[in-house]
């Protein structure tokens, strides 16, 4: 609308600014800014699945630590068995309630 009202009023400088702003927006030789935002985002998305970084996770001897968690082997293999067990008992709960229903 603009840039209708800029060639009616013979003010080719601003249409001139307007087109200079879409070229500046324009991403893949579509005049769309959201290409230009669609693109930065894969940019981004691809260096973080493709940058490595350093581990997180240290051992001390019998101790496993991640950030600041710390567990000994039989507290990691506990919570593990733990985390089993419970999910074991909600896929029984959610099948068995399924198999009241037919």
């Amino acid at each position: 609308m603009v840039v209708l009202k800029a060639l009616r009023t013979g003010n080719h400088g601003a249409v001139e600014r307007i087109q200079g702003l879409v070229r500046q927006f324009t991403v893949e030789e579509q005049p769309v800014p959201m290409s230009w935002i669609f693109s930065t985002l894969s940019y981004g998305l691809k260096i973080r699945y493709t940058t490595t970084v350093g581990g997180s996770i240290h051992w001390d001897g019998d101790t496993i630590g991640y950030q600041n968690v710390k567990l000994s082997m039989g507290q990691f293999r506990a919570w593990v068995h733990d985390l089993a067990w419970e999910c074991q008992s909600l896929l029984e709960r959610t099948c068995l309630c399924l198999m009241k229903t037919f």
